[in-house]
């Protein structure tokens, strides 16, 4: 039954007669998209639990441009759908490192995000591969540069 859901959600967007390259980059978009989701969605409960509400409805804000993803694959805006999801969620990760300093290891978030973007682009995609790869490793660099602390948390310590 997971199975079965899965590739319908891995699917979205995705016609028959659409090359192989194209299937798999939609393909690879919603499963990141699902996954983006679910870890906020847990993010969003912790944040709720602890009495963080600013970050709470932040990170629904997030859950609902993840889902919006789904959407603007269904309508087959496939590539505006990559380029909003990796900003959105390079965004999110730029955030929420700030805000809840070094100590949260939220900055190891950026790795996974940049291998995403490596498995979606190809290398003949030079300007969106650099503007995708640049983004999270500008903002971990802002982070690195304010000690952390553009956004302080202060309700968390």
């Amino acid at each position: 039954m997971f199975k079965r859901f899965w590739n319908s959600l891995s699917l979205i967007g995705a016609e028959p007669h659409y090359d192989d390259k194209l299937i798999k980059r939609i393909t690879l978009i919603n499963q990141f998209n699902f996954i983006a989701i679910f870890i906020f969605l847990f993010s969003g409960i912790d944040s709720f639990l602890l009495g963080d509400k600013q970050s709470s409805f932040l990170i629904v804000f997030f859950i609902l441009i993840c889902i919006s993803g789904f959407w603007l694959n269904f309508k087959r805006h496939h590539n505006f759908a990559i380029s909003y999801l990796f900003i959105s969620v390079s965004t999110a990760i730029f955030y929420f490192d700030s805000y809840l300093g070094i100590a949260s290891g939220n900055y190891l978030y950026h790795f996974p995000l940049i291998l995403g973007i490596a498995f979606v682009f190809d290398i003949k995609e030079k300007n969106k591969l650099l503007f995708h790869f640049s983004l999270p490793l500008i903002y971990l660099f802002i982070n690195v540069a304010t000690d952390y602390s553009l956004f302080q948390n202060s309700v968390l310590s």
